[in-house]
């Protein structure tokens, strides 16, 4: 199975939708070069809280599927779509210093999805 090191951009909150629940985030590949890549994944099912320990800027290893289906559209054009799908997260540089990642609290998980490292105010 593929998997890629990277660094958290983006965190969306879950959704619902038909009977599944899905959660979209973007991860920075090649965050060390010259040439970002901003490449948007996705947690589906049950796999969507382990998005719950992660924070903007952490880096982690992102171990996927690559899942692809065809669709036929009114005119008859045949159209692809293709996902990235998590099934296994690892930190490898946290963020969250000093913190112990076992289940933050929503307003905390908010709070760093929304920062966008914006500076909190606090002299430390």
């Amino acid at each position: 199975m593929p998997e890629v090191k990277a660094k958290i951009y983006q965190v969306d909150e879950t959704e619902h939708k038909s009977g599944f629940s899905f959660r979209k985030f973007i991860a920075i590949t090649e965050h060390d070069g010259k040439y970002p890549q901003y490449v948007q994944f996705e947690c589906a099912g049950d796999n969507t809280a382990k998005l719950d320990n992660v924070f903007i800027d952490d880096i982690v290893t992102l171990h996927y599927n690559l899942r692809g289906r065809a669709w036929t559209n009114e005119s008859g054009k045949v159209l692809y779509f293709n996902k990235l799908d998590v099934w296994k997260i690892e930190v490898l540089e946290s963020t969250r210093v000093g913190v112990v990642q076992n289940s933050p609290s929503k307003t905390e998980t908010k709070k760093a999805i929304n920062s966008k490292n914006e500076p909190d105010g606090l002299p430390f």
